[in-house]
């Protein structure tokens, strides 16, 4: 089961990122990636924006073999949830050309 860390790291190098330049594009700490990357676990919003950068969907970076504990499972569904939130207001935003 590939988990944050290892899905992190991967994606990041395939993008050609060093940590120090995903930092500088996602706006995230470059301690804050160093720390995600040993295991701490991220916020969210902050994953969000790191997952905007690697141009990959935000579930992409979050293990989907999660042992299924009720918590999980609520937290699963609320992410997938914020995710097609935000893509419809992206959506609404282009469509009305306020989200340059």
């Amino acid at each position: 089961m590939a988990n944050v860390q290892t899905k992190l790291a991967q994606f990041r190098v395939a993008r050609g990122y060093t940590v120090n330049g995903l930092a500088t594009a996602s706006g995230v700490p470059e301690a804050t990636i160093r720390s995600w990357e040993r295991g701490t676990i991220p916020r969210v919003d902050k994953l969000e924006q790191v997952a905007v950068c690697l141009g990959v969907p935000l579930a992409e970076l979050v293990p989907r073999s999660l042992p299924a504990g009720p918590g999980l499972v609520k937290a699963r569904t609320n992410l997938e949830q914020v995710e097609a939130l935000v893509r419809e207001t992206r959506d609404i935003l282009a469509a009305t050309g306020e989200g340059n």
